[in-house]
């Protein structure tokens, strides 16, 4: 084995080592002018394509040596990437299960020795100028965790099957060649908290690729894009997160219609950087400094709200300007104007009650997996359209941000639900505190990759998974950070079986004060009182 323990990579209390925060999908461009165009930034390096692939029987058998070999002998062989190896080579399958675990005889977070493990290697040639900027690897998901590699050194490890995760390759490239290596077990402890009612496939699902950005960037944006049906106003409240705490540096914040007219521009605005001279400023300011931002609020907006049947959307435009003036980047967020509220037992969308005509909707192709192109993804969401369906429940994970983007387009609300599911096990590993923080951090790391879609109007905790102390922070960090939308959670409301196997339903004590929404997986008519 090489020098990361099983017992690290497996270890449910660790769900990550070296990945980079996670933040709100955007792309970075160089200038105003480019950023309008739309286009693919110049600074984004796709890894899209064919890479050498090689399958061991267990991870138990990943050895130095095979990280170190010569990709092109003839134990590897070519693989598409994005794409799940169970749908492209003929030793593993694709496995089905519902509520038990795709093996038998072991507890969490142990699994089998016997345990497919995908090897991807790729060559990437880094020019002299490159290697004086960050370059961030970006990968989109990998089923069910990854270990990143590169020129042989150990880089990284990131869970959660269903969420990207980035990693800063700077330190380890060289001018020229560079080998990326991604080792992909299929079966680890997050294996347990991603019981869905699914296809179990392995490898690279969705997009890869490397950005170059500079030491100063745009590290993240938030954006509450608000509706009043009162007076037919919209509101942008937001703030831009910057990597380098710099003395006078600048934003400027630009709505335009997806036309190019104009709606509205903030001027440019000062990066709140720390000012303190000694240690006593120093204690005094940590009380109300929040961090190296700038916040910004545009008001009195004469915008059209978005809703499902009229998905109105417009580009905010954030550009970044260094202490000189010199403008060092834009960033492009589509946003919508809307109200989310659940008042008198109605949910109301701008003012309005509305009824949801939804569906679940898993990633899935009877031939690809859980890989699907822009194109099939729109052809399948736009015949939802067709049939009057008006809603989907992104059941149970995290989908494709392209999913996201399509819904805020073409019209559909969405329930976005985090990537956990103990269904197996369910009361006990929602109790078992090994567990807790990947439990919470799924929701999180959600909820801060799409909070700017308008689209979502609820978070959902995940599905059939108990409850417990994970769920319960989990729904408090939702509720401070993101108070303009629902939150739902279906295990909320616990099952009760007695001996005669007469069912009944209790609230979990807790659930009443976080959410707003329950649901319930199959109702019985006696199920609610009102």
């Amino acid at each position: 084995m090489f020098s990361i323990p099983l017992e690290t990579i497996f270890d449910p209390q660790i769900t990550e080592i070296n990945r980079m925060p996670m933040h709100v999908t955007f792309p970075s461009y160089e200038s105003l002018s480019e950023a309008r165009k739309g286009e693919t930034p110049s600074n984004r390096v796709s890894l899209d394509g064919v890479w050498k692939f090689k399958l061991l029987d267990s991870v138990n058998d990943l050895t130095s040596e095979i990280l170190e070999e010569d990709f092109g002998g003839a134990h590897w062989r070519d693989i598409q990437v994005p794409g799940a190896w169970t749908r492209q080579i003929s030793e593993d399958k694709p496995h089905y299960t519902n509520i038990v675990m795709p093996w038998s005889g072991y507890e969490p977070p142990d699994v089998p020795d016997d345990n497919p493990t995908g090897i991807y290697q790729k060559v990437i040639n880094i020019s002299a100028s490159s290697i004086s900027d960050m370059c961030i690897l970006h990968i989109g998901s990998a089923e069910s965790i990854v270990l990143v590699f590169c020129n042989g050194v150990f880089i990284g490890l990131g869970k959660d099957s269903r969420l990207p995760s980035e990693f800063n390759l700077t330190p380890y490239l060289r001018e020229g060649e560079n080998v990326l290596t991604l080792v992909i077990p299929k079966w680890s402890d997050a294996t347990w908290i991603e019981d869905q009612d699914h296809w179990f496939h392995g490898g690279l699902h969705r997009s890869l690729w490397i950005e170059r950005k500079e030491s100063l960037h745009i590290s993240d944006i938030h954006l509450v894009c608000d509706f009043d049906p009162k007076d037919f106003k919209g509101s942008i409240e937001g703030k831009v997160l910057i990597s380098q705490p710099k003395q006078g540096l600048k934003t400027n914040i630009i709505l335009e219609t997806l036309s190019g007219k104009s709606v509205a521009e903030s001027g440019q605005l000062e990066v709140a950087v720390s000012k303190s001279n000694s240690p006593l400023e120093e204690l005094l300011e940590s009380y109300s400094f929040t961090g190296v931002q700038s916040s910004f609020a545009l008001e009195d907006l004469p915008i059209k709200p978005w809703t499902s049947e009229t998905p109105n959307l417009y580009n905010v435009f954030v550009e970044l300007f260094d202490e000189e003036g010199n403008c060092q980047e834009v960033i492009n967020q589509r946003v919508g104007f809307r109200r989310v509220e659940v008042k008198d037992r109605e949910l109301r969308i701008n003012g309005k009650a509305i009824v949801i005509q939804g569906v679940n909707r898993h990633d899935h192709h009877p031939i690809t997996g859980k890989t699907q192109t822009t194109n099939e993804l729109k052809e399948e969401l736009i015949s939802m359209k067709l049939h009057n369906i008006n809603a989907i429940r992104t059941a149970h994970y995290p989908n494709d941000p392209e999913v996201l983007n399509l819904c805020d387009e073409l019209g559909l609300y969405v329930i976005e639900e985090a990537n956990c599911e103990s269904h197996a096990k369910l009361s006990s590993l929602a109790s078992n505190p090994r567990f807790h923080n990947a439990i919470e951090e799924r929701t999180k790391r959600m909820v801060q990759r799409d909070r700017n879609h308008p689209s979502i109007i609820g978070w959902s905790l995940g599905n059939e998974s108990g409850f417990g102390p994970g769920q319960i922070a989990a729904a408090a960090w939702v509720r401070s950070e993101d108070p303009s939308r629902f939150l739902h959670y279906e295990g909320a409301l616990e099952h009760r079986f007695s001996l005669n196997k007469e069912r009944g339903f209790q609230y979990s004590r807790e659930a009443p004060d976080l959410l707003e929404l329950f649901s319930n997986r199959y109702r019985l008519p006696d199920v609610f009182t009102y």
